[in-house]
């Protein structure tokens, strides 16, 4: 191991105190526990090919470029991820889509109150963890990103982004949701 200055030093007639004592014992607890670094390990005494893929993180995404309409319903489940964990961790989700309304041009006229309108909220096991703004008829077509985090315990981890509508009822048009894509990266304790 490399020489590494302590992180308190005692000095003679200095009272101890025993959160100084924890950091110095803590340091070293942290370097036998594996706080590697450049260091205490040569170069290149760990490369790529030593770890498996997986080991440290684990990506799920699903795409779908079809286009599937959205007749006139209250909720309606855009993107829907389930997978399996093994431990607990840390979600990052990642959510992207393009949708139109059929039929109409991008006009970006102010909005008169009356519009019917939906907004995207992205979640995790039921726990919302992402909003997106309010869509209107105003703006013909639109793509839209959202990112959120969560922290997950192992075992089954669904990720749904759901269009939630309101505006006039009863809801007398569609939205057509062309390409989407959910990216989950599950980072382990």
């Amino acid at each position: 191991m490399s020489f590494r200055y302590r992180e308190r030093t005692v000095v003679d007639g200095e009272a101890i105190d025993p959160h100084d004592w924890y950091e110095n014992t803590n340091a070293l607890g942290g370097e036998l526990n594996g706080q590697l670094d450049r260091d205490n390990l040569p170069e290149r005494a760990i490369i790529t090919t030593m770890v498996a893929d997986n080991t440290f993180n684990k990506f799920f995404q699903s795409k779908n470029g079809l286009t599937r309409n959205w007749l006139s319903s209250r909720n309606f489940v855009v993107a829907e991820q389930t997978f399996e964990i093994d431990e607990d961790g840390v979600l990052i989700v990642h959510f992207g889509a393009t949708w139109q309304w059929p039929g109409l041009n991008n006009n970006p006229t102010f909005a008169t109150g009356n519009e019917v309108y939906f907004n995207l909220k992205l979640s995790v096991n039921g726990t919302v963890i992402a909003n997106g703004l309010n869509f209107t008829w105003n703006q013909g077509a639109y793509s839209t990103y959202m990112v959120g985090t969560f922290p997950v315990v192992g075992g089954s981890v669904t990720v749904k982004c759901e269009a939630i509508a309101a505006g006039p009822t009863p809801l007398n048009t569609n939205v057509d949701f062309e390409d989407t894509v959910v990216t989950s990266l599950y980072k382990r304790r």
